[in-house]
C-alpha cells in the first residue's frame, strides 16, 4: 500500500516508469515499475531501499529516463 505520508511527490513518473514510496520498513522503501498495458501496482513488485528514514521525496531526471532520485529524513 502506498506511503500516506509524504512532503513532495506520493507519484512520480517519465514516459518509461512509475515510482511510488510503499508502506513497509519505516518508509524507506519505494516501487519503481516500467509501464505496461495492464498496469497496477499489486503489491508483488520488487521494492527498493537504501534509505534508513521515511522517503520524504522522489523524481526522475529530467535528462536520464534510467535515473531517479530520492530525498529521506536520514539526510
Amino acid at each position: 500500500m502506498p506511503v500516506g505520508m509524504v512532503e513532495g511527490n506520493i507519484v512520480t513518473a517519465n514516459p518509461k516508469f512509475i515510482a511510488v514510496p510503499w508502506k513497509g520498513g519505516g518508509g524507506q522503501v519505494f516501487v519503481c515499475n516500467a509501464w505496461g498495458k495492464n498496469f497496477k501496482f499489486n503489491g508483488s513488485e520488487p521494492r527498493l531501499t537504501g534509505h534508513t528514514k521515511p522517503i520524504m521525496d522522489l523524481a526522475f531526471s529530467p535528462f536520464d529516463d534510467n535515473l531517479l532520485a530520492t530525498c529521506s529524513t536520514d539526510s
